[in-house]
């Protein structure tokens, strides 16, 4: 495809989404020395002389640019290659390493290290109602559109849990802890068995603890850890976020399957999920982090985890 046509079809892609985004030569030049799609290939042509031609795949990065730039315009280039490399494009592995760092960094920098949490669950210490509201207002406001779903846990399992996010946990992790209340009621004597034993096999490969503390302050904190982190681990880690992600659509799109009976909060809440995975850049961020982390922790030559991905 050349030049002209590539350009024509990229910004009628955008006029059909309603952006105000103009795709000129230069941004499409930008594009490819900032690794976000291939560059074009030199074609002899039959009467002499040449042109350059893009790849169907450099049109299909570039349209998913446009429609990423569509959702949100300040879309940092680091955020775009990470996004793009999640759906499966050729992105350079030293620039998503690189990128899953900085932007990890300037995450837990932004949301956790500027008003940081005091309180640690394995203390002991017991908060009063105005310490707890207070806690849990530096880790600022629930995400909207999971919030929207009523689905927010008790304040004491939410601190719990931030608590365990910033510094660690010494018992079962909160995050499971929730998980099983939220679904045990709604399934058998059977079936609560069965999904407790699945919880505590599940709970080596869900480890998040200290994930976003301060390395100034903890041991093994997410900064200290993803630096461990290798290009096998980040490839691993890619299907392990494709995997949840999918979860997550699939279990949208059974609303049919369920029964009449079934909580509306709990049936609004499956498409929310997977749509601030999908949309958000720091649940995106933190997500894969938290996955490639969890894969070098665990993932020894004999690991279940390692087989399946």
């Amino acid at each position: 495809m050349l030049k002209d046509t590539i350009l024509a079809v990229l910004n009628a892609e955008a006029r059909s989404l309603g952006a105000d985004l103009d795709v000129t030569e230069r941004a499409l030049e930008d594009w490819i020395y900032e690794d976000l799609l291939e560059k074009p290939t030199e074609k002899g042509l039959a009467g002499g002389g040449s042109e350059w031609r893009y790849a169907p795949t450099a049109l299909r990065a570039a349209l998913q640019i446009v429609r990423l730039k569509a959702s949100k315009r300040s879309r940092r280039n680091a955020e775009l290659r990470l996004r793009l490399w999640l759906l499966d494009f050729d992105v350079p592995t030293d620039r998503v390493h690189g990128d899953l760092k900085t932007e990890f960094d300037r995450l837990v920098r932004r949301r956790f290290f500027r008003n940081p949490l005091r309180y640690d669950a394995d203390s002991g210490e017991d908060l009063s109602e105005r310490q707890m509201e207070a806690e849990l207002r530096k880790a600022g406001p629930l995400d909207p559109t999971l919030a929207s779903t009523g689905l927010a846990p008790p304040s004491g399992d939410m601190l719990n849990l931030i608590s365990e996010l910033v510094w660690g946990s010494k018992g079962p992790t909160q995050a499971l802890k929730s998980l099983e209340t939220l679904i045990s009621p709604f399934a058998s004597d059977k079936g609560r068995e069965l999904l407790a034993e699945f919880l505590r096999g599940l709970e080596p490969y869900v480890e998040t603890a200290g994930l976003f503390g301060n390395p100034d302050e903890i041991e093994n904190s997410g900064l200290d850890a993803l630096a461990k982190v290798s290009d096998g681990d980040l490839q691993k880690a890619r299907r392990l976020y494709q995997l949840a992600l999918a979860m997550a659509d699939c279990a949208s799109r059974s609303a049919e399957f369920l029964p009449p009976d079934f909580p509306p909060a709990l049936r609004e809440a499956r498409p929310e999920i997977g749509r601030t995975l999908r949309e958000s850049d720091e649940w995106c961020v933190a997500g894969l982090a938290a996955c490639a982390i969890a894969v070098n922790r665990v993932a020894g030559p004999a690991s279940p985890l390692n087989a399946a991905l």
